[in-house]
This record gives structure tokens, C-alpha cells and sequence, in this order.
């Protein structure tokens, strides 16, 4: 859909039986349903994803040698609680 209006809110999801158990104890732990966590998690690593592009980008417009700190890696899997 290339409107916002034309999205429902709504959409189906496939994953492993494992990672389904691991997030609905995570919910159960952080006392909302399983659908709030989910949500949350992804806005969350969409978010980070968003940022993470951007640092790249500006990165990308500074000289290597004008930037002293070098950052190894990045990991957008590990969610952590809901706080």
C-alpha cells in the first residue's frame, strides 16, 4: 500500500515454535500481551535500524582520518526487557 490509510494495522507473522515460547514468556515477564511485546520490539529495532543508517551516512561524509573512534560492530537481535 502506498498510502497510509490503505494499511490495516494487521498483518501475519510465521515464526519458529521456539522464538513464539521466548516471546511470550518475555511478555508474561514484563506483564503485557504477547501483541503489545511484539509490537514494541519491533518499533524498537525499527528505530534502531533507522538511526543505524543514518550514523552510517554520516559516516560515510567524514574523512577516515578525521574520525578517531571506530565502532567494531553493531547488533540489532538482542531485544532486552521491555523497561
Amino acid at each position: 500500500p502506498s498510502f497510509e490509510e490503505e494499511y490495516s494495522g494487521k498483518f501475519v507473522l510465521r515464526i519458529a515454535k521456539s522464538l513464539h515460547r521466548r516471546l511470550a514468556d518475555g511478555a508474561r515477564r514484563d506483564g503485557v500481551s504477547l501483541n503489545q511485546y511484539a509490537m514494541i520490539l519491533l518499533d524498537r529495532n525499527d528505530t534502531l535500524a533507522r538511526l543505524e543508517s543514518r550514523i552510517d551516512a554520516l559516516e560515510g561524509r567524514i574523512p577516515s582520518s578525521a574520525s578517531p573512534i571506530r565502532r567494531t560492530s553493531r547488533s540489532t537481535t538482542g531485544a532486552g526487557a521491555i523497561r
